[in-house]
């Protein structure tokens, strides 16, 4: 029986990151669904784009610092998400080239944004 929920694990502990918010709409690609859906938020570090996780009390501050350099508290976390049965979804292959149950994502759980 399949697991039908989402897990994180922690992969660090807290540590501060530096870098431009970037709020993005939704777009069929994997950055969109390890974000967890719609409208999202990366943030881009030089030529990489961090996935980030956000408690719902933290959005207002996130959406009024978009576009701006920032400084976060964040944890680097592994996001295993469940494989839908039917639908539309990024897929894992094994090696013997069978879908897993499920897609990895590394995102950032933020606790603490602010403009730098």
């Amino acid at each position: 029986m399949q697991n039908n929920k989402t897990t994180y694990t922690d992969l660090e502990d807290w540590k501060e990151i530096k870098g431009k918010l970037i709020k993005k709409s939704w777009e069929k690609s994997t950055t969109s669904y390890c974000a967890g859906g719609s409208e999202h938020y990366l943030l881009e570090i030089m030529d990489d784009e961090l996935v980030l996780q956000f408690d719902q009390d933290l959005e207002a501050k996130l959406n009024n610092l978009a576009g701006k350099n920032v400084l976060i508290i964040a944890k680097k976390q592994e996001k295993k998400i469940p494989t839908p049965i039917y639908g539309s979804a990024p897929m894992i292959l094994d090696r013997n080239f069978k879908p897993l149950p499920y897609f990895l994502c590394i995102t950032y759980k933020i606790k603490d944004i602010q403009e730098m």
